[in-house]
């Protein structure tokens, strides 16, 4: 690509806002806390960035060649500048899914705006260490009967009267977001579920935990912020009384009316474990999981849960989830391996 690509500047212009925003802090500091993260790529290996690495995205010099050390960095930079900056000065800049979008758009070749060629005749379907995102579905195979596989489990999920969390379990490395992202959310947007019609009347949304989980599922569900709210300001109750799941249900349920879904939504959040290795608030923690339970268990038999909620993690965090109930359960009943 050349050095000159309006996609990389872009990058870089974007990186650097993020940078000044998070208060500019020491290169050196970025990088050991992303050591600290003990994040892994899809080989299992630790995810190392240098003070180097980051100055050079910066200055548009190359590109990350993972998002997995982008995320990291990201991870790092967003809870600091969020924390000055609660709104962001651009719209999207706290939102990963926005940036593995742009780094995305950054590292293909140059083509003339809108151009969506097919791919030559012998380009290698294989993504190396990235996992497959949607737009590879088609180059990834040999993994159907997981995607029917976790499918059933969603469905089985709908249809029962008792609802919960379905979770995929697996190794480091396993694939486990590339069965999500090429598998399960191209499969749910070809009605694999059904009941979402020609239209394709069911939202998908897909997020990761980060230091702080409250933070962006209430930036991706609004109706959410005022019952996180109200029960920060009635302090940390551990049990949370039925009012806290009646209007966690009545805020999903809004949101899913407002994004004009025809079917209920499913909510994927991967890369589960981050809500045990970057968030520090045990409460927070605690809420965030009910939270997402909430979402996805009926208030009873004739009134379905107004969302669909699928964890993927990591399967060396298999016992810190028996510490939840909420999480226990859907590793008794509602997991796949």
């Amino acid at each position: 690509m050349s050095s000159d690509s309006g996609a990389r500047t872009a990058f870089a212009e974007r990186l650097a806002l993020l940078y000044r925003e998070a208060g500019n802090p020491p290169l050196k500091r970025v990088s050991e806390g992303v050591g600290r993260l003990q994040r892994v790529d899809e080989r299992g290996r630790p995810v190392r960035v240098s003070a180097q690495r980051i100055s050079d995205w910066r200055r548009a010099r190359n590109v990350p060649a993972q998002f997995t050390a982008l995320a990291a960095v990201l991870h790092i930079l967003i809870p600091e500048a969020r924390r000055i900056s609660p709104t962001p000065v651009s719209a999207g800049l706290y939102d990963l899914g926005q940036w593995q979008r742009l780094w995305e758009r950054a590292l293909a070749p140059d083509e003339d705006e809108g151009s969506q060629p097919e791919p030559p005749v012998g380009v290698c379907p294989y993504r190396g260490l990235a996992s497959y995102r949607q737009e590879d579905a088609r180059w990834f195979f040999g993994r159907e009967r997981s995607t029917e596989a976790l499918v059933k489990l969603l469905r089985s999920a709908a249809e029962t009267g008792t609802g919960g969390l379905v979770m995929l379990v697996g190794a480091s490395g396993a694939g486990k977001s590339s069965l999500l992202n090429a598998g399960l959310v191209t499969a749910l947007e070809e009605d694999a579920l059904g009941g979402a019609g020609a239209d394709g009347g069911r939202t998908v949304l897909q997020l990761v935990p980060g230091a702080d989980p409250l933070t962006e599922l209430t930036c991706r569900i609004p109706e959410l912020k005022p019952v996180v709210s109200a029960m920060e300001t009635t302090g940390p109750d551990i049990e949370h009384p039925p009012e806290f799941t009646h209007a966690v249900r009545e805020a999903v349920a809004s949101w899913a009316q407002r994004e004009a879904a025809t079917a209920r939504p499913v909510v994927i959040v991967d890369q589960f474990e981050e809500a045990f290795t970057l968030c520090s608030d045990e409460t927070a923690r605690r809420t965030f999981v009910r939270l997402l339970h909430a979402a996805c268990t009926p208030a009873g038999p004739d009134s379905p849960a107004p969302a669909l909620v699928l964890l993927g993690i990591r399967a060396d965090f298999y016992e810190r989830c028996l510490d939840h109930p909420e999480l226990a359960d859907a590793l008794q009943h509602r997991h796949m391996v």
